[in-house]
């Protein structure tokens, strides 16, 4: 990209968008995100070519949000099926996936790599916020030592992920994970 070049991202006007917020963009120029219509919150790719596409998860009741995609066009995000329970999922070639930490309240799934491994945010009832990576079908919990709530946001091909916490204090911090074995 050329400084000072900005190109605006609207979905198209019939739509009637009242607001919408791109997430994640791939090595493509894939673009994910959400968008608010009369009817509710839903996911939207906007491909390399410009061509725009909302989508849903099946079940979704009002409210499917798209954070992250890979290379391979895969995509995660989070949905609700009704007020308050939130589920992650996992878009492949247009086939929905759910992607919930075992036991959890709520799961956010905000990043995929190349490899399909997924990172996230999950809690159980007493609300606090645990990082997560699922790889090959396992779930392994993140969580950076000392603090109170972790969120993994992005996961590399290189398997180095990146996020947010809080301490003690409830200051915000940045934390980046890098994984021992693969």
């Amino acid at each position: 990209m050329r400084k000072g070049v900005v190109t605006h991202l609207e979905p198209p006007i019939a739509w009637g968008a009242v607001e919408s917020g791109p997430r994640c963009i791939n090595s493509s120029g894939d673009i994910v995100g959400q968008l608010s219509l009369a009817d509710g919150w839903h996911g939207f790719l906007r491909d390399h070519h410009g061509k725009w596409t909302s989508f849903d998860v099946p079940g979704a009741e009002g409210a499917t949000h798209a954070f992250g995609i890979n290379g391979h066009g895969e995509i995660v995000g989070l949905y609700v099926i009704e007020p308050g329970i939130l589920h992650g999922f996992l878009q492949h070639e247009g086939d929905f996936t759910s992607v919930d930490v075992p036991g959890a309240q709520g799961t956010f799934a905000f990043g995929i790599n190349s490899r399909g491994e997924i990172v996230g945010q999950f809690w159980y009832a007493d609300g606090v916020a645990h990082g997560f990576l699922l790889s090959k079908g396992t779930y392994t919990t993140i969580d950076v030592p000392g603090a109170v709530w972790t969120e993994a946001r992005s996961i590399n091909d290189h398997g180095v992920i990146v996020g947010n916490y809080d301490d003690e204090a409830g200051m915000a911090h940045g934390f980046e994970a890098v994984r021992a074995h693969r």
